[in-house]
């Protein structure tokens, strides 16, 4: 078991063994979604003139990613609602699937909770661990939730709030850019209440509304340093995985003084380059990067 206070700061290649899209993709696809639907599930928008307005201004920002396009812009409603739209049944696939990734050495959620955590929903709790997650999809919490309650036969509801749990008055799971929202919906008919999918028989119980809230309350680009900081502060072993280290990210991480000396820092490095894995190491400086083939799941076989 894990006893050191641990944080997990998750990029998206973390989420992209399970299918979810790495950050390039993701803004190809919203900007193919804005640009090719009449309207969105969710959003303030509905008119098809304006969606459209709306592709063609973030394909021509050239922005990199779309965490730095919604950085510079105020009204975001309807970006977040056409990231929604293209998380949303990524997200569900995997969950549906029981979180199977392309191939088993790349489960590191998985390999996780079987092997470092305190599973029972009782217990969970009382493991110092938490997470920060540059992604929007809830992949992690919602996977960990769905093994607990197949594995003791709990609740939804107990085990959404088990592995939502706080630690230390820190959430456990903080979503830098906002993420789905973590709720269970009524099953139709019944008494009964499950995690909140797209793609199941009680779709349209899905409350539409809440993806884009959600995203708008959780979305703070003022706040997020001081975030990171608070949880910095509080690990004693920080752990990057499937993270990009783009410079603005880098940039970020200066701010929130992530490299205090006393931490045990380690991360994989997979498809960066010579000279940002130099970068890294300078600013980390007693930084352990894996090799440039080594996944998520095994760095944690490695080093936990």
């Amino acid at each position: 078991m894990i006893e050191k206070r641990t944080l997990f700061v998750l990029g998206a290649g973390s989420s992209a063994g399970y299918g979810l899209p790495l950050g390039t993709e993701l803004l190809d696809r919203v900007i193919h979604t804005l640009k090719t639907r009449n309207s969105l599930k969710i959003g303030a928008t509905s008119e098809v003139a304006p969606i459209r307005a709306l592709g063609r201004r973030l394909e021509r920002s050239r922005c990199p990613t779309i965490d730095s396009f919604l950085r510079h812009v105020h009204n975001r409603d309807d970006y977040l609602a056409a990231i929604g739209d293209v998380i949303w049944k990524d997200e569900t696939e995997a969950i549906t699937n029981h979180g199977i990734a392309k191939n088993s050495n790349e489960d590191w959620i998985s390999w996780l909770y079987h092997n470092r955590l305190h599973q029972n929903p009782s217990q969970f709790a009382k493991n110092p661990v938490a997470f920060i997650s540059f992604n929007y999809d809830r992949l992690p919490q919602a996977l960990m939730a769905t093994m607990m309650r197949n594995i003791f036969s709990c609740s939804p509801k107990e085990a959404v709030d088990a592995v939502t749990s706080k630690v230390d008055q820190l959430d456990r799971f903080h979503h830098i850019h906002g993420s789905l929202d973590l709720h269970l919906v009524k099953l139709g008919g019944t008494d009964e209440y499950d995690l909140g999918v797209v793609g199941s028989p009680y779709e349209a119980n899905f409350p539409d509304d809440r993806f884009a809230a959600n995203l708008q309350t959780m979305y703070d680009p003022n706040d997020q340093a001081t975030k990171l900081k608070e949880y910095f502060k509080w690990a004693e072993c920080v752990i990057f995985l499937g993270l990009g280290f783009h410079q603005e990210m880098l940039d970020l991480f200066m701010e929130a003084e992530a490299p205090i000396h006393g931490h045990r820092r380690m991360g994989t490095a997979v498809g960066i380059s010579e000279q940002l894995r130099d970068q890294i190491e300078r600013s980390f400086r007693d930084i352990f990067l894996a090799g440039d083939k080594t996944t998520c799941k095994a760095l944690l076989v490695n080093q936990l």
